[in-house]
């Protein structure tokens, strides 16, 4: 079965990197997508690799076969990833962490949208507010001693 995408089945642990994965998957061929999986359970949702082409693909699931490739000390183990979706059967259930409202990704909140939430609620809404600067002639005023300092001195 060829394709462009392969599932590790053994050798990626909870201290392993997305990054590191990535980066050592890119040795055989251009990395499209790098994915974690389910890290507390694995044989759910296992890690997994699509690379851009099928030649990257079999080189590296061709080395991983010889036990050529190691992350963290540990030998990798994979195959190909079975088809998913619209591309050749039907989809496997939703894992149970993603059905659990926790963890659908429309109900995140970030820090950013916390930040803008503080501003509203103490009443301050533009940047320019926030910082009070309200023209040049301020920050003419409000320079720093070092900078007047230097002024005083260049006039003498």
């Amino acid at each position: 079965m060829a394709g462009r995408t392969i599932q590790f089945i053994g050798g990626v642990f909870i201290q392993t990197t997305r990054m590191y994965l990535k980066k050592e998957m890119e040795r055989y061929g251009e990395v499209e997508v790098c994915h974690m999986g389910n890290r507390d359970k694995p044989e759910e949702e296992p890690p997994w690799v699509r690379f851009l082409t099928e030649k990257a693909a079999q080189d590296a699931l061709d080395a991983i076969e010889k036990g050529e490739v190691y992350v963290d000390g540990n030998q990798l183990k994979a195959q190909w990833r079975p088809a998913r979706g619209g591309r050749g059967g039907p989809r496997p259930p939703m894992p149970e962490r993603e059905k659990e409202p926790s963890h659908r990704r429309d109900l995140d909140f970030s820090s950013r949208d916390m930040m803008l939430q503080a501003r509203a609620a103490a009443g301050r809404n533009s940047r320019r507010e926030s910082r009070g600067r309200s023209g040049s002639r301020d920050r003419r005023r409000r320079r720093s001693r070092s900078r007047s300092r230097s002024r005083r001195d260049r006039r003498r």
